[in-house]
């Protein structure tokens, strides 16, 4: 395992100039925030997988999980957020149980999804979309158990279905998970409607693929629903819809939002 995690940085600076790295773990996290600071942010995520590499070679979550956070939100801010995908995978394959835990889990995985996508590789970016939907079925770390993140990973997979309604996932939206939404509307709206959050943006794309897979009526229902709920969560959460954590890592002061794909 020790070995991965250095052909993981190996990976992250093929490439990159020589440098010493840090020794420790702390060191690491405090030159990335020196270099984040000023804007350099392909030497602060150079740093953060040097973090990365220390902590899973010591086998210490704690650690690794912040420095993953930290490589993935400076590999965005340098332009290249796939470079974190290796790194992603690596640390769900060799500490599943804390990434399960981690209340970032769905936000990573998300952004790793839209990366996949702006790299042009669709197939596998509605692989990993659908991957950190269904992950831990009947598990606390299921995405029904932070449902504005779900109804995010939704509303980018009902992006992805519309130019193709009658493909695989246009119709599981517009089946399988239209049904769910309808079934928590049904459980919610009166009592408590802020459970609902989010499910007005997922809405209009799933109404999209229901129109062109031949139902305008019930298309137009959706879309009455989802105007509802969107004016909801504008008088609860504000203009600012974006579902985002704030980090503090050592004196690394961050925040990290789940990206979206682009309306079609």
């Amino acid at each position: 395992m020790r070995f991965a995690a250095a052909l993981l940085l190996l990976f992250l600076l093929a490439g990159c100039e020589q440098w010493f790295p840090p020794k420790k773990w702390e060191e690491s996290i405090t030159r990335a925030t020196d270099a984040w600071n000023k804007r350099e942010y392909t030497k602060a995520a150079e740093l953060c997988a040097v973090a990365l590499q220390q902590a899973m070679g010591a086998r210490d979550p704690a650690k690794v999980m912040p420095a993953l956070e930290c490589l993935a939100e400076a590999t965005w801010l340098e332009g290249k957020p796939l470079k974190a995908n290796v790194a992603l995978a690596q640390v769900q394959a060799e500490f599943p149980t804390d990434f399960a835990a981690w209340a970032g889990r769905h936000r990573l995985r998300n952004n790793d999804a839209v990366a996949l996508l702006e790299a042009g590789r669709k197939a596998d970016a509605i692989a990993a979309f659908e991957a950190a939907l269904d992950a831990n079925v009947d598990s606390p770390a299921h995405s029904s158990n932070d449902y504005r993140a779900r109804m995010v990973i939704v509303t980018n997979l009902g992006r992805l279905g519309q130019p193709e309604p009658e493909g695989p996932l246009g119709v599981r939206l517009s089946t399988e998970i239209l049904t769910e939404l309808r079934q928590r509307l049904l459980r919610y709206e009166q009592q408590t409607p802020l459970m609902l959050q989010g499910m007005g943006e997922a809405l209009v794309p799933i109404a999209e693929i229901v129109r062109q897979r031949g139902d305008p009526r019930e298309a137009e229902e959706l879309l009455a629903i989802a105007k509802e709920r969107r004016e909801a969560d504008v008088e609860s959460l504000g203009a600012n819809q974006l579902v985002c954590s704030k980090f503090t890592i050592r004196l690394l002061a961050f925040e990290s939002c789940m990206r979206e794909v682009v309306k079609p």
